[in-house]
């Protein structure tokens, strides 16, 4: 199954898909000015991740920088 047909799927059950974005940097920054342009009910951005331990504890555009990827099954269940 791919992402959109997730995505349709939860929507069609009137749930949106929860995220956990996967970098924080240019593109990261570039793909939620994209989601906050045209916001859609089909998927709640949770938090995100990146490499650089430097950047755990600040926001994108609004979005928590939650961990370092070493750290997403840890946040999977907990988010």
């Amino acid at each position: 199954m791919n992402l959109s047909h997730l995505l349709a799927a939860r929507a069609d059950a009137g749930r949106p898909v929860r995220v956990l974005l996967i970098g924080a940097g240019d593109a990261a920054s570039m793909l939620l000015h994209e989601i906050n342009r045209n916001p859609s009910d089909e998927m709640n951005i949770i938090c995100a991740v990146d490499d650089s331990p430097q950047k755990v504890g600040r926001t994108i555009l609004g979005v928590q920088i939650m961990g370092t990827t070493a750290d997403i099954p840890e946040l999977v269940e907990r988010c």
